[in-house]
């Protein structure tokens, strides 16, 4: 199957949008945290090139693309704060499509 590697603003966007789109109220997605501990070691001492690896994206991206698909970001949960990459964000619809 294809990976889906969203480095682009608008790829996100348009993830977003279909999330808020089958959403009736509450979006809840998952995204990974450049400012973790992986992500500062991945940034600064990773030599590998690898096209699948996963993206990290920051929470003023995150809140920016889900705000223009029409559900602000209200909470973000961390699995593991500073050690793990994951955080998971909770966004309300606000119902105007």
């Amino acid at each position: 199957g294809r990976v889906a590697i969203l480095d682009r603003e608008e790829d996100l966007f348009a993830v977003a949008c279909e999330l808020v789109r089958v959403s009736s109220r509450l979006v809840v997605a998952s995204f990974w945290d450049p400012w973790s501990v992986p992500g500062l070691r991945r940034r600064f001492l990773s030599r590998e090139n690898d096209p699948m690896r996963r993206r990290s994206h920051p929470k003023s991206l995150m809140e920016r693309v889900f705000e223009a698909a029409g559900a602000p970001v209200i909470e973000y949960r961390h699995s593991f704060r500073f050690f793990s990459q994951q955080v998971f964000l909770v966004a309300r619809k606000t119902g105007r499509e």
